[in-house]
């Protein structure tokens, strides 16, 4: 069995240097799949007082983070929309049914919309997006708080230029509420500036 240790200056170094060189207004830790094989319990305690967001893949593992963390909010980045509705926990919606789900929960909750911009893993183009949007505006209880997408080969200065372009251009076509969050960006396209 291997150890593991993390050296809490470096990991904070880390997240500062990342924080300056992106020169984004928020930062979020992504701490899936077990905070990468490091322990949510590990990672989660150290970052609460550095980040403004939490995120993960599961609903689960936002019920773990939660139970380490209250106060950061914690996004779901997969479309997993069958849990119950935990207060400060933000879900991704990539369809209509995805929110009518929601909706009919008669709960408050927060939601990102996942655009495609190229992974062609889940997410909407701009036509979904519009009508997903629309829908939205007539919600009681399910409220825009952010739109997303995920850039899936950063380290490829062309590929993520194609791909961040093809995003700013889908974000400008779409009527969006002023105030909600932009985001995009891992940290190999935070360290080419992409924010």
């Amino acid at each position: 069995m291997s150890e593991k240790l993390i050296n809490v200056n470096n990991l904070l170094s880390n997240v500062e240097y990342l924080k300056k060189k992106s020169g984004c207004k928020k930062f979020c830790a992504v701490v899936k799949a077990n905070a990468y094989g490091h322990g949510i319990e590990n990672i989660v305690p150290i970052l609460k007082d550095y980040v403004n967001y939490f995120a993960v893949a599961t609903f689960n593992e936002a019920l773990q983070v939660r139970s380490l963390e209250k106060g950061v909010p914690i996004l779901v980045l997969s479309p997993e929309i069958q849990p119950k509705i935990e207060k400060g926990i933000e879900l991704a919606v990539a369809s209509e049914q995805d929110v009518l789900k929601l909706e009919n929960q008669k709960k408050n909750v927060f939601v990102h919309l996942k655009l495609n911009s190229g992974m062609n893993r889940f997410g909407l183009n701009v036509t979904g997006a519009k009508n997903v949007l629309s829908l939205i505006k007539t919600c009681k209880f399910v409220k825009l708080k952010g739109v997303f997408t995920h850039f899936h080969s950063a380290e490829n200065k062309k590929l993520l230029n194609a791909q961040n372009s093809n995003f700013r251009k889908m974000l400008s076509q779409l009527d969006l509420p002023k105030n909600i969050i932009i985001h995009a960006s891992n940290s190999q396209a935070a360290l080419a500036g992409i924010c």
